[in-house]
């Protein structure tokens, strides 16, 4: 009788033991490098917070752009540029053509691609035509 007892547990704490391994195996191939999604200043705009959502192959980033410089800050676009071991994917950004002195605005991106293998990414502020 205390052999079957024994038996039983180690074998339930083996189960447990796969299914963690499991689910932390799981967990890193789905989770983009933090490392990439760290905070970053480009052109006088910090973009802070950055995310990066895949759901169904759609990849999803959502990052907050905040103008912390005196004046107000115009613009037009932002290239976000992800980019893998042999492919670089690169979305159009839109969060207004003016941010405030001191204010910050969300910026959301999607692309069909999943994006959990990127190596790096660059944001490239375009600020069209100085007239």
């Amino acid at each position: 009788m205390m052999m079957n007892k024994k038996n039983i547990i180690l074998s339930v704490v083996g189960v447990l033991l796969v299914g963690l391994v499991i689910f932390i195996i799981g967990k890193s191939m789905a989770t983009p490098d933090s490392t990439i999604l760290k905070d970053q200043e480009v052109s006088g705009l910090a973009f802070k917070n950055a995310n990066l959502d895949v759901k169904n192959g759609i990849s999803t980033l959502t990052v907050n752009v905040i103008n912390e410089g005196k004046e107000d800050y115009s613009l037009k676009t932002i290239t976000i540029r992800f980019t893998m071991d042999d492919d670089v994917v690169e979305m159009i950004g839109y969060v207004g053509t003016n941010i405030e002195s001191g204010t910050s605005k969300l910026m959301t991106a999607s692309v069909d691609r999943d994006l959990t293998s990127s190596k790096s990414l660059e944001y490239v502020v375009n600020k069209g035509e100085e007239r």
